[in-house]
This record gives C-alpha cells, sequence and structure tokens, in this order.
C-alpha cells in the first residue's frame, strides 16, 4: 500500500502527464465569460462561446433562393406605342399612368466566397406578370381606360463586400448588374400595342444581411435598387430580397 503522500505525489504525477500530452494537441483560452477550445492543427473551433463558430472560411461555394418584392418607381414621362392594324393606331402613355408599380420575383442563385470578406454571386431572377387598370390617350383624342401588363426575365452578376466576416449576423454591401428582357404591352379598344420589349443591363447597388442559424444554413435579407439605364418609364426599381443560403460542404 502506499503511503498517503507517495499517492499524492503518483496522482500530481498522472495528472501533469495527462495534461501534457492533451495541452500538446489543444490550446486553452480562457475568456471573461466562456472556455474556449481550439485544435492547433488549423486553428479551427471545436468547442466555443459562439463567437467564431459561424465564420467564413473565405473558399465555400453556396446555394440560395428566395422571394423579391419589387417596388417600380414610375415616371410621368410620355412615350408613343403603334399598332399598324388597330384603329387607332398610335397612343400616347407614360409609366405612370398605365403600369403596374410593384411586382413578385423569385430569385435563385449560387455563388463562392472568394476571400474572408468577398463574395461572388450569379442569379436567375423570374418576375411575375403584372397587370394594371389605367388609362392611355389616342391619337386625337382624350384619356381612355386601358391595361398594361409588364413582365421580366433576367440574370444577376455581381459580388458582395462582408464587414464582419466571423459574427453569426454578418453585414454587407452589393455591386453588380442584371440582364434583364422585359416585355410591356398595352391593351386599348381590344388592340395590343407591344410598346417595350428590350433587353437592359441596368447596374444595382444594396446592403444584405445573412443570419448563419447553423454553420451551413443562414437567412439572407437583402435591399437593392436597380438603375433603370434604358427606359424611360421607370427611373428604378428596389428589390427587398428574402431566402435561404446554404454553403455546400467541402471534401477535402
Amino acid at each position: 500500500m502506499l503511503g498517503k503522500h507517495a499517492r499524492y505525489v503518483v496522482l500530481t504525477s498522472v495528472l501533469l502527464s495527462s495534461t501534457s500530452i492533451f495541452a500538446g494537441t489543444m490550446d486553452f483560452d480562457y475568456g471573461t465569460n466562456a472556455y474556449h477550445l481550439h485544435a492547433n492543427v488549423d486553428k479551427a473551433i471545436v468547442f466555443d462561446d459562439g463567437q467564431h463558430y459561424y465564420a467564413r472560411d473565405g473558399r465555400s461555394f453556396f446555394l440560395y433562393s428566395g422571394y423579391v418584392y419589387n417596388i417600380n418607381f414610375l415616371t410621368t414621362t410620355t412615350r408613343d406605342g403603334f399598332n399598324p392594324v388597330a384603329t387607332p393606331s398610335q397612343i400616347t402613355y407614360s409609366g405612370k399612368s398605365i403600369l403596374p408599380d410593384s411586382f413578385n420575383s423569385i430569385e435563385v442563385g449560387f455563388g463562392r466566397q472568394w476571400g474572408k470578406h468577398v463574395d461572388v454571386r450569379f442569379a436567375y431572377i423570374q418576375q411575375f406578370e403584372e397587370t394594371k387598370n389605367g388609362t392611355v390617350t389616342p391619337f386625337g383624342g382624350v384619356a381612355t381606360a386601358a391595361k398594361g401588363t409588364v413582365s421580366m426575365k433576367g440574370v444577376y452578376l455581381g459580388m458582395d463586400f462582408i464587414f464582419n466576416p466571423n459574427d453569426q449576423f454578418q453585414m454587407g454591401t452589393i455591386l453588380g448588374a442584371t440582364i434583364a428582357d422585359r416585355d410591356i404591352e398595352i391593351i386599348y379598344n381590344n388592340s395590343t400595342f407591344q410598346v417595350e420589349d428590350t433587353t437592359e443591363i441596368n447596374p444595382t447597388a444594396g446592403v444584405e444581411l445573412l443570419c448563419y442559424l447553423t454553420k451551413s444554413f443562414a437567412l439572407r435579407f437583402s435591399g437593392q435598387y436597380t438603375l433603370s439605364a434604358y427606359t424611360k418609364v421607370s427611373s428604378g426599381e428596389m428589390n427587398i430580397f428574402g431566402g435561404l443560403s446554404y454553403n455546400l460542404p467541402h471534401f477535402d
């Protein structure tokens, strides 16, 4: 049997040896509010109080999709529409008088983290057809009831800059461009005037918020203003997005 003091010596030696072996692979960081445990191999966090658990790795690919509410800033600038087989064959209209000022869309995209602060994104946007009952002015006449419809589909390419890449709630700015195919039709006196069918390249800028639920899943919210560089019926539109984002796993 070991004496009392001998048992203390043996116990102390075992504890010191175990601590030395464990500390060879792990680092302890004793914070003021919680204990942090980091692996020496690549400094990836194994257990943490949440401060860096959601940190971006700077190389992940991700998928996202969601709903977009579009607010269109229509103008009072007048334009002419023509239909040579209609009677009358010419009408005058403005965006504000005949076109809807809000839309519903879906956006589906993918991207990659390009370092800790930058995302590169590509997306497909489908804006559903919207209709408004308004007025147009036929040639030589007065304002008369008509119906205007608008639809759009396009793609987005841009970059995001994330200010706080280690936090659960990450804020960033958006800068990019949309390439859109927009169709505008006006139905007047049972005749259709296709007044605009254009492919537009419009600059866009805004802000976004990523709310990480896990290291892979996040709620994505953004607000973007898209300048209408081609059409005169609108000065631009505000796009409010809400959806989900998923970081694809690494296999290396």
